[in-house]
């Protein structure tokens, strides 16, 4: 499992999102395929209280996350 995000940008959260990205590859070879949903909640879990509280109320506002990853290079 990746390091716990704490909120620090730039090439800190693309290695985040990488190391997960992996874990879930992992993972679908053992298990079979991850649902979206599952990635979201596994990503949100694994953040800061206070990060976690921020995405929880965001999706609250404003509907769920259509995907885990937010990355410009998906």
């Amino acid at each position: 499992m990746p390091e716990q995000f704490n909120g620090k940008i730039g090439h800190f959260i693309d290695a985040w999102l990488e190391k997960f990205e992996t874990r879930f590859r992992h993972r679908e070879q053992v298990a079979g395929t991850i649902l979206e949903r599952t990635r979201v909640e596994t990503a949100i879990q694994n953040t800061k209280p206070e990060i976690s509280l921020d995405l929880i109320h965001h999706e609250a506002d404003y509907g769920a996350w259509m995907t885990w990853m937010c990355s410009p290079h998906t």
